[in-house]
């Protein structure tokens, strides 16, 4: 899996490309957001169009991630999950914890 971060104003953007899956995963997501949720008000959008898979270490990840930016006053939101991903998401009751876009534009404007 790799992570490209990227900051559009007060917004960082993550895009993951592979699988979120327990051990490399999960491991480099929770690095990557690392920094992004260390900021005072973390802003956090995940792009998940390049992802093929997530397990439930991956979902777990992600899941975490959005509760410590809530405990900073932020958020994580997601972008375009793929249909088999979003399948997951939905099996999985994660896709109503979080607010998912397919418009990067609008996951940045919702902040």
């Amino acid at each position: 899996m790799n992570v490209e971060r990227r900051a559009v104003g007060d917004v960082w953007v993550l895009e993951i490309e592979g699988n979120i899956t327990i051990g490399k995963g999960d491991l480099k997501l929770r690095e990557a957001v690392r920094e992004p949720l260390e900021r005072e008000r973390p802003r956090v959008v995940l792009d998940l169009r390049q992802v093929g898979y997530i397990d439930s270490a991956g979902l777990g990840e992600i899941l975490a991630s959005k509760r410590r930016a809530a405990q900073s006053g932020g958020d994580v939101k997601l972008l375009a999950p793929p249909p088999k991903v979003n399948e997951i998401l939905k099996a999985s009751r994660l896709a109503e914890a979080f607010e998912i876009y397919t418009d990067e534009s609008e996951a940045l404007a919702s902040f």
